[in-house]
């Protein structure tokens, strides 16, 4: 399992889902394979705009953030008019971004996994890309936002090339979601995960 921040609970959370999901585990490889057959290197420059490869981190990132609450913002000294509610000034409001990022007026099939929303081929899963809002937003987006998608991506392109990847045995997913615990950030369980080296 990885282990560290939150680009490595982000990371562990997208293998399991790969290892769950063969079918959208062998598409992103045959992208890849694609790419390095072409003469391209698994490097973050030459795989930026592999489209599969960017749906899955942002279908990764939408289901699997791993600061779901969001950002706190503090309500000024006017306090701020909300139309049928106003807040009052001077309070801390969340925006809880998993919820936003699944809700079906903006994302429809929000709770399941579907890079193509992403890409062409399945675009009009995503209504409102205002609602998509990984990094948080304004003053509170996320300072570190360029090195964790290159982190993930170089990471998930050089997993996925190098092995084919599988559920452990002793994967629950109700014990793995009850793991599940939230401080501000999501500290996840167990992953147990099998990485079995290709045969080429």
């Amino acid at each position: 399992m990885i282990k560290g921040a939150a680009t490595g609970t982000t990371i562990t959370q997208t293998l399991r889902t790969l290892a769950k999901q063969k079918n959208i585990q062998q598409k992103l490889r045959a992208e890849i394979d694609a790419h390095v057959r072409s003469g391209g290197e698994l490097t973050i420059e030459s795989i930026k705009n592999l489209p599969y490869l960017n749906g899955v981190i942002n279908e990764a990132l939408r289901l699997h953030n791993p600061i779901p609450t969001g950002v706190h913002a503090t309500v000024s000294e006017q306090g701020c008019d909300m139309g049928t509610y106003k807040l009052p000034p001077n309070v801390d409001v969340y925006v809880p971004i998993l919820t936003l990022m699944t809700d079906e007026r903006y994302f429809p099939r929000g709770e399941e996994f579907v890079p193509e929303r992403w890409t062409e081929e399945k675009s009009e899963l995503v209504l409102d890309k205002r609602a998509f809002i990984p990094w948080g937003y304004g003053a509170h987006a996320c300072a570190g936002k360029q090195l964790a998608l290159n982190e993930m991506k170089i990471t998930i392109a050089k997993l996925v090339s190098e092995f084919e990847l599988e559920i452990g045995e002793s994967d629950d997913d109700k014990k793995w979601e009850s793991e599940w615990k939230d401080y501000s950030m999501v500290k996840i369980g167990e992953c147990p995960l099998k990485f079995n080296v290709r045969k080429l």
